[in-house]
């Protein structure tokens, strides 16, 4: 891994140099968040309460208790409380999201790889291709149609 050393201001604070394979850094400003690029000017503006590092060219940024994924230009790609991401990183370019629907997992870019159902009870990080999940057990009566995805007759 490369680096260029970065100057920072007294009033900023990098958790590290910036990664050239990346590009920008994260920092923090005040209270809030953003990033750096190699010269040290902000690439993207403090804004955020918190930043991870970019993994996969997209990045998990929390405003108040809502978390989202933005791209390198600072574009959302999943909105602030559009769903509910589940770990505090991008693995393999995945996160576990929870939605109305149940849980899944979406890619950073914000599309679905396994979109959102009840059948999943745990759905963790996902670490070279692999992920711990809990799969629910659905029951159904006798003579009623077995639905895997909503929820058990009581």
């Amino acid at each position: 891994m490369s680096t260029a050393p970065v100057s920072l201001s007294s009033s900023l604070s990098s958790r590290g140099p910036v990664d050239s394979q990346k590009g920008l850094a994260p920092v923090r400003s005040g209270n809030k968040s953003g990033y750096i690029d190699h010269s040290g000017a902000f690439a993207i503006n403090p804004q955020f309460d918190a930043v991870t590092e970019f993994k996969h060219g997209f990045a998990l940024v929390k405003l108040g208790n809502n978390r989202a994924i933005i791209d390198k230009s600072g574009k959302f790609v999943l909105n602030p409380g559009q769903l509910t991401i589940m770990g505090d990183d991008i693995s393999d370019g995945l996160v576990a999201v929870r939605s109305e629907n149940g849980l899944g997992y979406a890619q950073s870019s914000g599309e679905w790889t396994i979109p959102p159902t009840r059948a999943l009870g745990v759905a963790g990080p996902v670490h070279k291709g692999i992920a711990a999940i809990r799969v629910e057990i659905r029951v159904a009566r006798f003579g009623e149609k077995c639905d895997p995805t909503s929820s058990p007759t009581t």
